[in-house]
């Protein structure tokens, strides 16, 4: 089983990246109706004068449902709003995480299993497979803090958040994102403390 028990590195990234917002992919539909064309026999006739072919055109075709696909575009949530709620909830998402990481003496699977629904879909892929027994931090010793806890112009992202919390072994850093007001924080990286960084 490999070991991530830092969890330094970032998902999609090095070490010390931002976490790229949620991005949502949209689908675009299209759709084109054809006209046939079709030829009808000549009139026939009369002495004198030249027949001209008659040209009949189908209707055009209605194709049922092409604006279905519109309809059954995924709504997007509102924008977050960085409020006293919003903070609160990160601090505790922040929490939730390292008491959930914490513990090298479970089991991988039970480890994993608690702090998996913790995690964003691409910090899951990422840090599957860590060995619980490798994560030097053994108990949360503090409060969290959030680092970029401001508002007006110079405020953080309201999709981002990095929450310090105090352990056994130093602070970490857990780096929190959402997609939308409402959603929850799902962590997206862990960076331990600077004394356990690699040489």
């Amino acid at each position: 089983m490999s070991s991530s028990a830092g969890f330094a590195r970032a998902p999609g990234g090095g070490a010390g990246g931002r976490a790229t917002s949620w991005a949502t992919a949209a689908a675009v539909v299209t759709a084109a109706a054809t006209i046939a064309v079709l030829l009808a026999g000549c009139a026939a006739a009369g002495p004198g004068t030249s027949g001209s072919p008659s040209v009949s055109r189908s209707p055009a075709v209605e194709l049922d449902g092409a604006n279905d696909a519109e309809e059954d575009l995924p709504t997007l949530p509102p924008p977050p709003t960085w409020d006293a709620e919003s903070r609160e909830a990160a601090k505790k998402a922040g929490i939730r995480m390292m008491r959930a990481f914490a513990r090298p003496r479970l089991s991988a699977q039970r480890w994993w299993g608690e702090l998996e629904p913790l995690l964003s879909p691409a910090a899951r892929t990422a840090y599957a497979g860590t060995d619980p027994a490798s994560v030097p931090a053994s108990a949360v010793t503090g409060p969290a803090v959030l680092l970029d806890d401001t508002d007006g112009p110079d405020a953080a992202s309201p999709w981002l958040a990095h929450v310090e919390v105090q352990t056994d072994v130093g602070r970490y850093v857990v780096l929190l994102s959402r997609t939308g007001d409402g959603s929850p924080w799902l962590v997206e990286r862990l960076t331990p403390p600077r004394a356990l960084w690699a040489p």
